[in-house]
């Protein structure tokens, strides 16, 4: 992070029925992270982080993915960047997902009878879901992050609802 932009890696991530490995740019606005920008199929330069208005120094930290003195507090290790759940359920909440939003849709993590997954696209935010009947329904979300207390208030238990909240840490970071 550098200033209100980011970048950040991916790999073998599915965008339009294929597997990429690409970078995206992100920026950050009064409401949250916004993605406005992709590079499929090869990095950033300079010039690209350039043209954002990104100063010199900021674009060599933005690339080399240094930033000293930046803490990002409740980060997820990397197995939070895939879904974390039966591959049926995570079907059926990604449909139900894609009717509603049509947006870019993150990982869908599950958590005995509660799901929750982050979108963006126009916007962006984090969407819980429930397990009743062998079937999911939605149960709150749509722009913004859901906190532990949130989850509580929709009935999550409370362990489950920090395990959820700690896998989508919803840009966090604080510098000193």
């Amino acid at each position: 992070m550098a200033g209100p932009f980011s970048v950040a890696t991916f790999q073998h991530g599915l965008m339009e029925a294929t597997f990429i490995d690409a970078q995206l740019m992100l920026q950050r606005f009064g409401f949250g992270w916004q993605v406005i920008d992709l590079s499929k199929h090869r990095r950033f330069t300079t010039s690209d982080i350039l043209s954002y208005g990104v100063s010199q120094a900021e674009a060599k930290k933005l690339l080399h993915g240094i930033v000293p003195g930046s803490t990002r507090l409740n980060a997820c290790n990397p197995a939070c960047l895939w879904d974390r759940a039966d591959p049926r359920d995570v079907e059926e909440i990604r449909k139900m997902m894609l009717g509603e939003q049509g947006q870019a849709i993150g990982p869908v993590v599950v958590d005995t009878d509660w799901a929750m997954l982050g979108w963006w696209g126009e916007g962006g935010g984090e969407v819980l879901f429930t397990k009743h009947d062998q079937r999911w329904k939605k149960v709150t979300g749509g722009g913004g992050c859901i906190e532990t207390r949130d989850l509580q208030k929709a009935g999550v238990p409370h362990s489950v609802a920090q395990r959820l909240e700690h896998a989508f840490p919803c840009g966090r970071i604080t510098t000193p």
